[in-house]
């Protein structure tokens, strides 16, 4: 990922040995100019924790819808793993800007894909 604008805090995550979750593998923070690679098979979750918005080109090699059913998402609060789709990874972002209060976020979401808006009521 290459950070465009402002700065990113990405977590990367690790399975617990006896796999009953998630444990925190390494923390990084990248900022605008940053050029950070990762995994094919990380887990990571990003944070923006500035009060402007942030830019960052996320780069995927080969056909991502293809993996779908290959991949998981990792629940926002308690880490369950859940089966990857687009629309859980939308409900997952909205569930940790509702969290974090990121109003911002939740709106520049809302406009970018029409059909979240439901989501912010719920």
């Amino acid at each position: 990922m290459a950070q465009l604008t402002g700065r990113e805090v990405s977590t990367i995550y690790q399975p617990k040995a006896d796999g009953s979750g998630l444990e925190v593998a390494e923390v990084a923070s990248i900022q605008a100019g940053d050029v950070m690679t990762l995994e094919a098979d990380a887990i990571h979750h990003i944070d923006n924790p500035c009060s402007e918005t942030s830019a960052a080109l996320h780069l995927y090699g080969g056909d991502f819808g293809a993996l779908e059913p290959e991949r998981s998402l990792w629940s926002t609060h308690d880490h369950e793993e859940i089966p990857f789709s687009f629309p859980m990874l939308v409900k997952q972002s909205v569930v940790a800007m509702k969290a974090d209060a990121n109003d911002e976020g939740l709106e520049a979401l809302a406009t970018a894909i029409p059909a979240v808006r439901p989501m912010l009521q719920a």
